[in-house]
């Protein structure tokens, strides 16, 4: 297999297992147990999905796929060398498995036999250890579990703006989809016969003036799989001066799968989703893009590729979101039609918390560390201008 989509391969790995314990803690800990301070498995999730995003830019240079073996040798040893000494003992100088709890005997999350208390009652100190275990309150996710008293530590809000910066710094383009093209496009809102969605922006059938950005998440070769993003500026959506900006990137199509990122090598294959619900008239509903396959079909993803079909006609991407069963319902028809001849620093800023409407708004997951990456990518990259 070539060093370059090893390299590639492992820093996928990395930024996705480095995300897990941020996007969605109580899952991870179902698989790996437990954790005693939470802060500290998201500062290091947080740095491993960094090691993971550098390890992926660094596949784009010639020397790249070394520098991403000696990132990755580190990081797995650094890991190791962490994880060992420091896995959480039962107090009597025995260690605790890292093997998952549902096969140590436990049962997942939610399960009415997950600590029941007549399990427990069989005397001896490591009953009354569950027994405590069971009956102590919950903190808060993305806090360290304090000793009595003290006050729960922050979320490492921090940390993410400043790898964002770090890595935008090193770039010298934003730290995720450094690359792209900006391009002309439309929108139109359409007369759903289903019924009306209660936003105001879609309320009527119409046509708006967009500004659509292609890109590749990683930077990565042309010739290598990528994640591939869709951001668009609808102009006036919701009144002058009120735009909306959405964020979508190449995702699975299973329940599951519409909120995972998938990198892809033809950009016509499959779905374009936001990962992260939006609150669309006070309901949490997921939003994704699908492309038409036109007769410019199949698309690779790098750029010049979909440049060369924009040349040959338009590309056309249905806008849904997620429907009461979980089934996709149309709302608008997006079309990109022309390259713009911009340069990246006249890129518009794309921000779905700056560029938002009434009644469709991003939701409350992760709100503060991607608020945090957007500041941290501007910051690094030197942009002073302010979020058009």
């Amino acid at each position: 297999m070539p060093a370059a989509t090893v390299a590639a391969a492992h820093g996928a790995f990395n930024v996705v297992g480095g995300l897990w314990p941020l996007v969605h803690l109580r899952s991870f800990e179902w698989v790996f147990g437990p954790k005693a301070d939470v802060y500290l498995q998201r500062t290091t999730g947080g740095l491993l999905a960094g090691a993971g995003l550098a390890q992926l830019a660094a596949v784009a240079d010639s020397e790249g796929p070394k520098h991403a073996r000696r990132i990755g040798l580190v990081t797995a040893v650094t890991l190791l060398a962490v994880d060992w000494p420091t896995s959480p003992g039962d107090g009597s100088g025995r260690r605790i498995s890292s093997m998952p709890r549902w096969k140590r005997g436990g049962s997942p999350p939610g399960c009415a036999a997950h600590a029941p208390r007549a399990a427990v009652r069989q005397g001896g100190v490591d009953d009354e250890r569950v027994v405590t275990a069971v009956s102590a309150p919950r903190v808060s996710r993305g806090a360290v579990r304090p000793a009595s008293g003290q006050a729960p530590s922050p979320r490492p809000v921090a940390l993410v703006e400043a790898g964002f910066r770090a890595l935008a710094r090193l770039r010298r383009a934003p730290a995720l989809h450094p690359r792209g093209l900006t391009c002309t496009g439309e929108l139109e809102i359409l007369d759903d016969e289903a019924g009306t969605w209660d936003v105001p922006w879609l309320a009527t059938p119409r046509r708006l003036a967009a500004t659509v950005r292609l890109s590749r998440a990683g930077g990565l070769p042309r010739r290598l799989p990528d994640g591939l993003g869709l951001a668009v500026r609808v102009t006036d959506a919701d009144g002058p001066d009120r735009h909306l900006d959405l964020l979508m990137t190449s995702s699975g199509r299973g329940r599951a799968g519409r909120h995972l990122p998938l990198p892809r090598t033809d950009a016509l294959r499959g779905p374009y989703s936001s990962l992260l619900p939006y609150r669309v008239a006070g309901r949490s509903r997921l939003l994704a893009a699908f492309p038409r396959r036109t007769r410019q079909a199949p698309v690779p993803g790098d750029l010049r590729s979909i440049a060369a079909a924009l040349d040959a006609g338009p590309l056309v991407y249905d806008l849904c979101a997620e429907a009461g069963d979980r089934s996709w319902r149309r709302f608008a028809v997006l079309t990109v039609r022309a390259v713009l001849p911009v340069g990246e620093e006249d890129t518009p800023d794309f921000d779905i918390y700056a560029h938002s409407v009434r009644a469709f708004e991003p939701g409350g997951a992760l709100a503060a560390p991607r608020r945090a990456a957007y500041r941290g990518s501007r910051s690094g990259r030197g942009a002073r201008r302010e979020v058009l």
